[in-house]
């Protein structure tokens, strides 16, 4: 039997090469990891099936995927506190938060945030910051800059299929055929669940 989520932004080309820079130590120490899912899907919760399913939680449906990438890059944290509001979906058939703010701490002192935004207006993306003692890498979903605090911000902007890069990941997980496979996503889920 094998049991896979489909958590695929650790194929993504951009966020692959950014943890490459952080094994090679170009940001030095990672004190900060930062993370914004616009999901921009409110009508999914208040008129979809989500809404109506008492049990569905939009943080771990939604910010799980930036989670996974904070625990691929980081590990795992030590800690992690939360708050959330319905204030969107308020009057709706969704009784839960549809916005979440979690805050992450590791041994290391570095602190990791993540928050899911149903009720944002920009288009569905993820927004991810990494800062480091050496540099600072960030990626708005258009473009990807990094800064090594010496010279100026070069801008890459991303090719429009990046993110077509996820699916044959995801599919090749299904066609695994192993007996049993222990996934490291079984880890983001602990910590998004806490």
């Amino acid at each position: 039997t094998v049991l896979m989520s489909n958590l695929p932004l650790r194929s993504v080309p951009r966020f692959q090469h950014l943890k490459k820079m952080i094994e090679a130590g170009k940001l030095g120490e990672v004190y900060a990891f930062e993370a914004e899912y616009y999901w921009g899907r409110l009508e999914r919760l208040t008129q979809g099936w989500r809404g109506r399913d008492a049990t569905y939680a939009f943080y771990v449906g939604s910010a799980i995927h930036l989670v996974d990438l904070m625990v691929w890059l980081l590990g795992m944290p030590q800690s992690v506190t939360a708050v959330g509001n319905g204030i969107c979906s308020r009057g709706s058939q969704y009784a839960g938060n549809d916005y979440v703010a979690a805050t992450y701490g590791y041994d290391s002192g570095c602190i990791g945030r993540v928050t899911a935004n149903a009720g944002a207006c920009p288009p569905h993306r993820h927004d991810v910051r990494v800062y480091g003692t050496q540099g600072s890498w960030e990626s708005d979903g258009h473009t990807v800059s990094f800064s090594d605090r010496r010279g100026p911000w070069p801008e890459r902007p991303l090719e429009m299929n990046e993110d077509i890069t996820c699916i044959p990941f995801f599919l090749s997980c299904i066609e695994v055929t192993q007996q049993e496979r222990y996934t490291p996503e079984f880890d983001s889920m602990a910590v998004t669940l806490a």
